[in-house]
């Protein structure tokens, strides 16, 4: 998470404030091991998850310092991370029940028990909280909207199939978007529930990678498929395929490029009209678990809690790479002539050789001595 020159890092058992400029650790604080969904930063205050079980906890400390602000038992580990805004921390913990937290406070406003597992972040936008809540036991994956004031549910949404694989939820255009494990990508209407479109995807998606609103739709799957879906009508308008899988770390639209890192520990900037490879970088300790745009740098957060920074290179040579799922029709066309010459060719011969063959005639018959 990053706010002006600040960037926070979660890891297994800190929290870090680092310069975004240099790399310069401005303060470090313990956390208690669990789940490590990125921390959330209002005004000059960080709100993030710490514990396992039910010592799951919210805590929130200053910006300038870490100092402790406050403290709320959830009781219940919370695996999504925070998400703030209007001055309110959402939190959904993996016992189901969504929680609203005055950030300065850290008094509860209001809980809602959703039916299943809550483990990807909320979205907050135009008056509505929506999220999606699994349940393991059935494999049904529901999504809610909630009244963010008063945390009353305005509507749902669950398909009759599993459904079990989803991905947090997008809140732009007046539009809730999110992927479900039934390998579609749905559309709703925040203010009726009324679905808008679906579109199909090649596989289900991670709770920790949300899609990303920049004019349409971009949204990747555990199998590393990046799409680009027509946000008003969910048309799919390019697919690029990626090393590894979009476990953590959603697309950041920069520019006229997406930027995704992979679970290979691949970052790849795909041009936003064509769908092209134009560069791609390794980091240095593996997995990508987060991106942020930091000025005209890229900050990369990696398995083994390092935080890396990608600036431009005037001396690099862009890519123009299309993905490796792409058919090319011509391509296609000619191989497939290619392998039906010679093995037409082949059948011809052996057909020719099996007609040149004398006929077969049958031993006599012992009772009769004619043939049978």
């Amino acid at each position: 998470m990053l706010q002006s020159d600040t960037v926070v890092a979660v890891t297994d058992e800190h929290v870090v404030a680092l310069s975004a400029e240099t790399g310069e650790v401005r303060w470090e604080v313990s956390r208690e091991s669990g789940p490590a969904g990125p921390a959330a930063i209002e005004g000059e205050r960080v709100v993030y998850a710490e514990g396992a079980g039910r010592a799951g906890a919210v805590v929130a400390v200053s910006l300038e310092d870490g100092e402790e602000d406050w403290r709320i038992d959830t009781k219940s580990p919370v695996v999504g991370g925070v998400t703030v805004a209007d001055g309110v921390a959402i939190v959904g913990g993996r016992d189901g029940t969504v929680r609203a937290i005055d950030l300065d406070s850290g008094v509860e406003q209001w809980s809602f028990e959703a039916s299943g597992r809550v483990e990807t972040p909320a979205a907050v936008g135009d008056g509505f909280v929506v999220f999606v809540a699994e349940a393991f036991k059935t494999g049904r994956a529901t999504a809610y909207a909630l009244d963010a004031s008063t945390g009353k549910e305005e509507w749902s949404f669950s398909p009759e199939q599993v459904a079990l694989g989803a991905s947090p939820v997008a809140i732009a255009n007046d539009l809730a978007v999110f992927g479900l494990g039934d390998l579609s990508v749905r559309a709703f209407e925040l203010d009726t529930g009324r679905e808008r479109w679906s579109a199909r995807s090649r596989g289900p998606f991670s709770a920790r990678a949300a899609p990303a609103f920049a004019g349409d739709v971009f949204i990747g799957d555990r199998g590393g498929h990046l799409y680009r879906l027509d946000a008003a009508s969910g048309e799919e308008r390019w697919v690029f395929r990626v090393p590894g899988s979009f476990l953590t770390g959603s697309p950041v639209v920069i520019g006229s490029f997406v930027v995704v890192g992979d679970w290979s520990g691949q970052v790849s900037a795909i041009d936003v009209e064509t769908g092209h490879l134009v560069w791609k970088e390794a980091t240095s300790e593996g997995s990508v678990l987060g991106i942020a745009p930091g000025g005209e740098r890229i900050l990369v957060s990696s398995g083994g809690g390092s935080v890396e920074a990608f600036e431009n290179d005037d001396r690099g040579i862009l890519l123009d790479e299309a993905s490796p799922t792409t058919l090319f029709v011509g391509r296609a066309v000619l191989n497939f002539a290619a392998a039906v010459v010679p093995l037409t060719f082949v059948l011809l011969m052996l057909f020719q050789w099996v007609g040149r063959r004398p006929g077969r005639r049958f031993p006599e018959s012992p009772a009769t001595g004619e043939d049978t």
